[in-house]
């Protein structure tokens, strides 16, 4: 034989029959080692039965979480705060990756806040330095927040 037997060729999911690779789908016995998604042509990773663009469709896998990059919000989400609009990259990404950004989506992150730095008057050479000037930022909001807060407690409590 050509190996071919019980392959699948995009057309259709396996035929129910007991494929030699067990529960794991290693693909020893030579099937199931492209994607099941129809007309992909790309070679399924081991343990499952999808390529790496595809595993976010295999329900049983753990090891992948979806790129939050927004790409789009429609009005209705900026107005109400809801994510119902949202259009998300939805690359996948390796579970454990803080932040949940696909490599471009990390960099266009990075350059986006550098120019927001760039604009409030600071320079940032690396991407340490940037992650401590951020660190920065964030600490001086919230005590400004928290000042803020302080002063309203205040007002409030001298009129009792």
């Amino acid at each position: 034989g050509n190996g071919n037997s019980g392959q699948i060729n995009g057309h259709h999911h396996h035929n129910g029959s007991r494929d030699c690779d067990g529960k794991l789908g290693l693909g020893f016995g030579g099937s199931f080692n492209e994607c099941l998604v129809d007309r992909c042509q790309s070679k399924a990773m081991p343990l499952t039965r999808y390529c790496h663009p595809h595993i976010l469709l295999d329900p049983k896998q753990t090891l992948y979480k979806r790129c939050k990059f927004v790409i789009r919000r429609s009005s209705a989400d900026i107005i109400c705060s809801t994510d119902a609009g949202t259009i998300q990259c939805s690359k996948p990404i390796l579970r454990s990756t803080v932040p949940s950004l696909c490599p471009a989506h990390v960099v266009k992150t990075e350059k986006a806040i550098k120019q927001a730095l760039k604009k409030g008057g600071l320079s940032v050479s690396s991407s340490a330095k940037l992650a401590s000037k951020f660190q920065c930022v964030i600490s001086e909001y919230v005590r400004l927040i928290q000042n803020r807060r302080r002063a309203v407690a205040a007002k409030g409590s001298g009129d009792l």
